[in-house]
């Protein structure tokens, strides 16, 4: 399930700020968090919520070590040659105890709750969760971040 990412302002900020030696960019920990209608650079989006009567039980999934991307390194300038990093292992997210939902996007944010946005992206293809249709879940090598 690949996904286009796109990078938040601030975070194009602080890499632009760390090339240009005036900020030091360290590697945050990363939650990847579901969403129901996708972040865009003027928008955070509408992120799935226990809260809420759509998703009970929904909660962001910690990805702390940097052992669990694999970095897959450009191959060339052409077409479909770009960079990315996968998951390493599966991410699998709580189970729905109630209601349903359908997924359209990911992201990846810097805390549990709150914090900020780092990059998110569109699915290739929708996800339906709901009790009878638990847990989200994205197999190893199939979560697929990238710049565009």
């Amino acid at each position: 399930m690949a996904v286009e990412s796109s990078l938040s302002k601030a975070w194009e900020s602080k890499i632009l700020k760390c090339l240009r030696g005036s900020e030091n960019l360290t590697a945050p920990t990363l939650w990847i968090a579901l969403y129901r209608v996708t972040p865009s650079r003027t928008a955070t989006g509408t992120e799935c919520s226990s809260a809420e009567e759509k998703y009970k039980g929904y909660a962001r999934i910690k990805l702390a070590e940097a052992s669990k991307w694999k970095l897959v390194e450009a191959t060339g300038a052409g077409e479909g040659e770009e960079g990315y990093i996968t998951n390493e292992e599966e991410i699998k997210f709580p189970e729905c105890t109630g209601g349903e939902v359908e997924v359209e996007s990911v992201a990846a944010t810097t805390a549990e709750t709150a914090g900020e946005q780092i990059m998110w992206g569109k699915l290739t293809e929708k996800k339906k969760i709901s009790t009878t249709n638990t847990p989200a879940s994205f197999a190893k090598e199939t979560l697929k971040l990238k710049l565009s």
